[in-house]
Order: structure tokens, then sequence, then C-alpha cells
């Protein structure tokens, strides 16, 4: 799982160039239950003006 963690770790340094509010991880991921093949879960809000 620590692959899962590095690739969080890139997706969300990514994601923060597009100075989004907020970034939220859901799901198996985050509550600690995925399991091998589990997606990871990301809800990205961005202003839209």
């Amino acid at each position: 799982m620590e692959a899962k963690t590095g690739a969080i770790h890139e997706i969300v340094s990514r994601l923060i160039a597009l100075d989004p509010y907020p970034i939220v991880l859901f799901g198996s991921v985050a509550s600690g239950t995925e399991e091998l093949g589990s997606d990871i879960d990301l809800r990205v809000v961005l202003d839209s003006e």
C-alpha cells in the first residue's frame, strides 16, 4: 500500500498547482480498508470563476 501513498502524494502535489479548495481523500484508502486493486478516490473542488 506504500505505492498508493506515494501515488496520492504525487497526485495531490500536481493538483495543488490548480489552487483547489479542498482536496478530499475518501473511500477505502482513506478509511484504511483498501485491498489489492482498490482505487484512489479524490474529490477536488475548483473555483468556477
